[in-house]
């Protein structure tokens, strides 16, 4: 019989678990978007540091040949007069034929004491240019023996070169000239695109002191050395590795052959495009499974409060009294119907939720994300398993607390395959009803502890026995979860593990306590008031 007063405490409780079902779904929601985005974040992260491996070695390759080939240049003019090399048609073919295997060699360029090109491969003659502005020219007079030049706009055909160069020496060790050879900057960074990494995607070869030598896009000065461009490269690490600035993912790696760093760098947006997809969907599944509940629920009350109002047409109706009755019997009949039907359908809708989980779970390639999924449904199966308990039964606001721990502890000794394992699941729990508002949390504990003991208490194939209880002792129900495994560390009592923080949050909602021994195993405590602590006046109005 509903009257005004138990319509309220029904209307309550079944506000209290849409509350705390919509609760844990949107938090389990939420932490495998956080999750997704973490894993997909690292693996931008592994694309570009993979990157700018390849990037590496193919500069690193690229350069030494061209070295290489400059030194054979240099042994090709040694001893000659380089004045006299301008017309001399057999060197200028000798040069052209070293030049033309290696594909992004432009020109080999003989360069005199005084700044003037005096030999160049790709025309003959060649035109006398005054190369004495160039850095390269300018660091080998000062003495430097090697070097690699920045990107610049070449004075001929005005495309994008860089230079890789020696010096010449007299016999007394004074500065006789150049050797350099020149590379197409676009040629050269065509390496670059075969990384794979997306229209957003920037690459640069850098020397030591920060000037760039190569890069995609291409980017070139008149003649000046130039810097990397910091839309692209916001942030220039100084150690290898990778940081995010301004919305772009920038990894750095340095090359142990030359003085070189390469830079790679990705828009954080186009990385994460994956993951705004899967979070989209996460969102919509679990917005339509609590759409449904709530549904649900509200066609619960609605039927409930007609059946208040039809018992208080009753008391006003004395006269009536006993076609009243069997309005009242059939009401009291559309009632065990419809508390019937929400529960099977909250079955179903759980069911719905724990598909689209397992399914997420199975195109998840991260083993992190599995778990979390995974675990995620337990908890699920947990609060449908109190569901198809609550079918059984007339009561809408209690549950038989030992018939649901043998139902919960069978059901996870299946799905962890305890048996297989050499686990024993054993239950000892006195016959006695809990309140609907905690039997969801205590049954939601009591599966992250079974679960918790069967995943990390019998590592390398262990066996053992976990036992679970329920008794009541004057004024309290206590739970018992023990184990006789590993055990596990008392600080992790208070650690920032997921499972760890759900059950403290559930025993808040439950107003129960919170026990852990660790003698010979772990062992979780649950000690629940006999009574459910009383409600605010103005809660209850």
């Amino acid at each position: 019989m509903v009257t005004a007063q138990s319509y309220r405490r029904l209307r309550l409780s079944l506000a209290a678990m849409a509350v705390a079902t919509t609760t844990v779904v949107v938090a389990l929601a939420g932490l495998a978007v956080w999750t997704d985005r973490a894993h997909v974040r690292a693996q931008a992260e592994g694309k570009l540091v993979d990157a700018a491996v390849l990037i590496e070695e193919h500069a690193v390759g690229q350069l030494l040949s061209a070295d290489q080939l400059a030194g054979r240049a240099a042994l090709a003019i040694r001893g000659r007069d380089l004045e006299g090399l301008w017309g001399d048609r057999a060197v200028w073919e000798e040069l052209r034929a070293m030049a033309a295997p290696l594909a992004p060699v432009v020109s080999i360029i003989v360069v005199d004491p005084q700044g003037r090109t005096v030999m160049g491969s790709r025309v003959f003659p060649t035109q006398m240019t005054d190369v004495s502005d160039r850095d390269y020219f300018r660091a080998h007079w000062a003495g430097e023996a090697f070097h690699i030049g920045a990107t610049v706009l070449g004075r001929g055909a005005q495309q994008p070169v860089f230079t890789v160069s020696r010096r010449l020496q007299g016999p007394d060790g004074s500065f006789a000239g150049v050797v350099a050879v020149t590379l197409d900057a676009v040629r050269f960074a065509r390496a670059f695109e075969r990384t794979g990494l997306g229209g957003s995607a920037a690459l640069a070869v850098i020397r030591s002191d920060g000037v760039l030598v190569a890069g995609h896009p291409v980017q070139a000065s008149g003649g000046q050395a130039t810097q990397p461009d910091a839309r692209l490269f916001p942030a220039l690490p100084s150690a290898d590795g990778t940081v995010e600035r301004d919305g772009r993912l920038v990894s750095r790696l340095s090359s142990e052959r030359l003085p070189l760093v390469v830079m790679a760098s990705l828009a954080l947006d186009e990385s994460l495009a994956p993951w705004r997809e899967r979070a989209v969907r996460i969102g919509l599944a679990s917005a339509a499974a609590l759409l449904a509940i709530g549904g649900l629920c509200a066609l619960l009350l609605r039927g409930l409060g007609r059946e208040a109002a039809a018992w208080a047409g009753m008391q006003a109706a004395n006269a009536a009294l006993d076609r009243a009755n069997g309005e009242l019997a059939a009401a009291l009949a559309d009632k065990a119907v419809l508390f019937r039907e929400v529960h099977h359908r909250v079955t179903n809708n759980l069911q719905v939720v724990s598909a689209l989980l397992r399914a997420e779970a199975g195109r998840s390639p991260d083993a992190a994300a599995r778990a979390a999924l995974e675990a995620t449904l337990g908890r699920v199966a947990a609060m449908a398993l109190l569901h198809r308990v609550l079918y059984r039964t007339d009561r809408a606001d209690a549950v038989e607390f030992g018939h649901y721990l043998n139902d919960l502890c069978g059901a996870l000794e299946a799905a962890l395959g305890l048996a297989g394992r050499g686990i024993a699941l054993r239950v000892d729990a006195e016959p006695g009803t809990v309140d609907l508002d905690r039997a969801v949390p205590v049954g939601l504990m009591v599966n992250e502890a079974v679960t918790n003991a069967a995943k990390h208490a019998f590592p390398a194939g262990r066996p053992g026995t976990i036992a679970v209880s329920a008794r009541r002792t004057g004024t309290e129900m206590v739970v018992e979860v023990r184990d006789d495994g590993v055990g596990m560390a008392a600080e992790a009592e208070s650690g920032p593990g997921v499972g760890r923080s759900l059950t403290r949050g559930l025993a808040r909602q439950a107003g129960a306590t919170l026990e852990f021994e660790h003698r010979g195993g772990t062992t979780l405590r649950i000690r629940l008031p006999a009574e459910p602590p009383e409600r605010p006046a103005d809660a209850a109005a």
